[in-house]
């Protein structure tokens, strides 16, 4: 009845929630005291399911609990090949792009994670697996144990403590079995929304552009290119001051004054999948109302425009469960493969095949547009280049600049493998600037404008031991990509505006899922999705717009060094003390207050979460001269408030407004770092009008009013967004899936986006709520997380 199976099982799912929930803290007393506390109701759990078991005939219970021990093997044996590569465990993003993967992605993937470290941690978890079932089995349970009253009572014992709470153990924050059936559940069933779309996807693509109408379509060049990279990243390309010269082509294409070379653009997501939907379509992350698919396209509406639309591709069509390029690419005129065998056969061919599918098939319009899709420098790396054509690279070239270190000379030296892997990527390279100019050649005698970028980036031992991409150890050399546009002399020629737009935009920021903004602005093509706001190309271009990458702001935190040990989006939780305030201050950059607005002595804000009566004098003016004087190695770093206003009413609302007004002019303050939140939405409009960013405290409603009042709820909180009076919904994280499944919106610059959700989670801290949905999502701007000590 008690056997090695239930420990097993116990063992495994302790092991595997201590390591999510304290990865980086390593085995604290905290952390060990989780961990038994999950093993014994798992094995309570799974003590009494094996018990009732027991009454079934002996061949299918020792069946079920076989494959139960198995299921957790797999389990065990996944997530730690996860952890030992990734430094975290399955989670959405990651079932995301397995859904997504093709077979010769997955098969080069597992070949280059398949490493020292790698073989070690699952060849030891299979080896100790094993000896934990077939070497001590000498060792019997004790009699006590194996008599039937005793399994009884501590069946009755294990059953009292479970049935009470029953979904709490069965809960994916206490069983990994559930949180796997979870995350493969909800991909799943968004894979299901996509390919029941997908299914109808030309039906409504078709009736949309039917129903589409072209405000503007002024566009005059015969031959646009686009060229989508792979991978690649642009810190390896001389043209962006990589030490090497790995692309001669292109820098004579700008010494002759035909390439214009973008400094400052990243790409939205470090996954094909992701960054293709956005880079061609109007999703972008601040419209995650609407999915990818359901909005129009770069190809359609090209067509409209008149352009014959074709697509050349070096990679697959098909995937595990479909994926955007494979949707999009159905969208254009003509769509040519070089790999017609399959998906097992895409990627065998090098890019340059692209020359000759285009030569052999290719058809020339009045206005074309022709889309090659390549292989780039996605990894195997070693396999994306042909090594017969061209003179490459050598570890030594590498070790001569200093490159054999990862920050180019600021850290340890690479081992063997990895310089060796290095100097491929940096092959690659080579290589594709040679592809590029291949592609030019195709168009440079006829009025043609060439754009070339990457899908995304690739991480090559840059700063640390790691080669790739993964969300959850986001770095800026996963999405710092190569964007560039040529123009041919004859189209220089004849509209030298074009090259003026060029030059002036090379060195503006953009993130790539604005990138259809900028380029039907460039052709002088406008629906009533385009916006100028968002095209590069445009005066009214907004340049500050926030570059979300994986939970983080790229300019604030992964462009430069942030010296603050929790993320940007992060803040610590009722922050209502100075020594609070004090101990945390290089750990947050941004903290939430407590206040009451109390009308003494002129009115002033206290701090505190209770009022006067548990009231230690404390102001808000204190707090703010605190944060003025923090300096981080010297350096002064701006903060940002969330201001919990407790007691905000009718009454004290403009004299409120008044006071916060001179607290900001009076400690130089910048209003825009202050968040005003309060359950009184009528009063928060005065605020946002006086140019302060408001939030609206979303009660605490029972799961039964969830279940039961779910459109009423639904329905006053977008009454409320549309008031105008605030900017943001905040809200318990409980809520979140409610809230998020609800899809609120607002109206911003004249255009319909995502309503700001702000949350805590204080139950966890920071390394915790980095390991949630709610980090990688980025409609969600801040997330409060919480401390051990005794503070107020």
């Amino acid at each position: 009845m008690i056997n090695r199976k239930i420990f097993y099982i116990a063992l495994i799912n302790a092991i595997l929630f201590s390591i999510l929930r304290n990865a980086g803290d390593g085995f604290t007393l905290s952390a060990l005291h989780s961990g038994f506390k999950i093993f014994l109701s798992t094995f309570a759990l799974f003590y009494c399911f094996f018990y009732i078991l027991n009454f079934l005939p002996n061949l299918i219970s020792q069946s079920i609990q076989r494959i139960f021990a198995l299921i957790f093997f797999i389990i065990g044996l996944v997530e730690l090949f996860l952890f030992a590569n990734f430094s975290t465990l399955l989670n959405p993003v990651f079932f995301d792009t397995f859904l997504s993967t093709q077979a010769l992605e997955a098969k080069e993937f597992l070949s280059l994670y398949l490493n020292q470290k790698t073989i070690i941690v699952t060849l030891g978890f299979t080896i100790i697996s094993i000896m934990y079932f077939y070497i001590p089995k000498a060792i019997k349970t004790p009699i006590f144990l194996q008599k039937n009253k005793i399994l009884f009572i501590l069946f009755i014992i294990c059953g009292a403590m479970i049935l009470p709470k029953a979904t709490k153990y069965l809960s994916e924050d206490k069983l990994m079995l559930t949180r796997w059936i979870n995350l493969a559940t909800h991909s799943l069933y968004k894979q299901k929304d996509y390919i029941a779309h997908f299914n109808t996807l030309k039906n409504q693509v078709d009736a949309q552009s039917k129903n589409q109408t072209l405000i503007k379509n002024e566009s005059k060049i015969p031959n646009v290119v686009l060229i989508i990279g792979e991978s690649t990243q642009r810190n390896y390309m001389g043209i962006y001051g990589f030490p090497l010269n790995t692309t001669p082509k292109m820098q004579e294409l700008v010494d002759k004054g035909n390439l214009f070379v973008f400094s400052n653009i990243i790409s939205p997501t470090a996954h094909t999948n992701t960054s293709i939907a956005k880079l061609l379509t109007f999703s972008n992350y601040e419209n995650t109302y609407i999915n990818w698919y359901e909005t129009m396209n770069l190809i359609d509406i090209a067509k409209l425009a008149g352009y014959y639309t074709q697509w050349f591709s070096n990679q697959s069509a098909m995937s595990i469960l479909g994926n955007a390029p494979e949707v999009l690419s159905t969208r254009a005129n003509d769509v040519f493969f070089a790999s017609l065998g399959g998906d097992e056969n895409a990627g065998i061919f090098k890019d340059e095949v692209l020359i000759e599918l285009f030569k052999k098939n290719h058809k020339s319009k009045d206005k074309n547009l022709y889309i090659f899709h390549l292989m780039g420098s996605h990894f195997t790396y070693k396999d994306r280049y042909n090594k017969d054509i061209l003179a490459y690279l050598k570890p030594q070239d590498l070790i001569n600049k200093g490159l054999n270190k990862a920050s180019w000379g600021g850290a340890a030296t690479l081992n063997k493998k990895a310089l060796q892997t290095k100097t491929e990527y940096a092959n690659t390279i080579i290589y594709n600037d040679y592809v590029i100019d291949e592609i030019i050649k195709l168009f440079k005698d006829k009025e043609s404008l060439v754009i070339y970028l990457s899908d995304h980036a690739d991480e090559v031992y840059d700063f640390r031991d790691f080669v790739g991409h993964a969300d959850n150890l986001a770095s800026s050399f996963m999405v710092e990509i190569p964007f560039m546009v040529y123009i041919s002399d004859s189209l220089k020629e004849k509209y030298p505006s074009i090259a003026q737009k060029l030059e002036n935009a090379k060195n503006l920021p953009q993130m790539t899922d604005d990138f259809i903004h900028s380029f039907f602005d460039l052709l002088e093509i406008a629906t009533k999705d385009t916006k100028n706001t968002r095209s590069i190309f445009n005066t009214e271009y907004i340049s500050n717009r926030a570059r979300i990458y994986s939970g983080r702001d790229y300019d604030i935190e992964l462009k430069s060094s942030y010296p603050f040990l929790a993320p940007s989006k992060t803040w610590l939780h009722r922050t209502d003390e100075l020594k609070k305030l004090e101990d945390f201050q290089t750990t947050y950059q941004n903290f939430e207050i407590d206040v009451h607005f109390i009308n003494q002595d002129g009115g002033y804000f206290d701090v505190g979460h209770n009022g006067l009566e548990e009231s230690i004098g404390l102001r808000l003016e204190t707090m703010i001269e605190a944060l003025n004087n923090r300096r981080i190695n010297g350096k002064f770093f701006s903060s940002k408030i969330w201001l919990d206003f407790k007691n905000l009413t009718d009454k004290n609302s403009e004299q409120a407004l008044k006071s916060l007004e001179e607290i900001c002019k009076n400690l130089n303050f910048n209003k825009n770092n202050f968040i005003v939140e309060s359950n009184n939405y009528k009063e928060l409009k005065i605020f946002k009008d006086a140019g302060f960013y408001t939030s609206y405290y979303v009660p605490y409603y029972k799961k039964e009013d969830l279940e039961n009042n779910a459109k009423e709820i639904k329905e006053n909180l977008q009454n409320i967004i549309n008031t105008g009076g605030i900017n943001a919904l905040s809200f318990d994280s409980y809520l979140y899936d409610f809230i998020k499944n609800a899809k609120f919106t607002t109206h911003k610059n004249g255009e319909i986006l995502d309503i700001d959700l702000l949350t805590w989670n204080e139950g966890n801290n920071y390394k915790k709520n980095m390991q949630t949905q709610l980090f990688f999502d980025p409609q969600v701007k801040v997330i409060l997380s919480g401390v051990e000590g005794k503070y107020r």
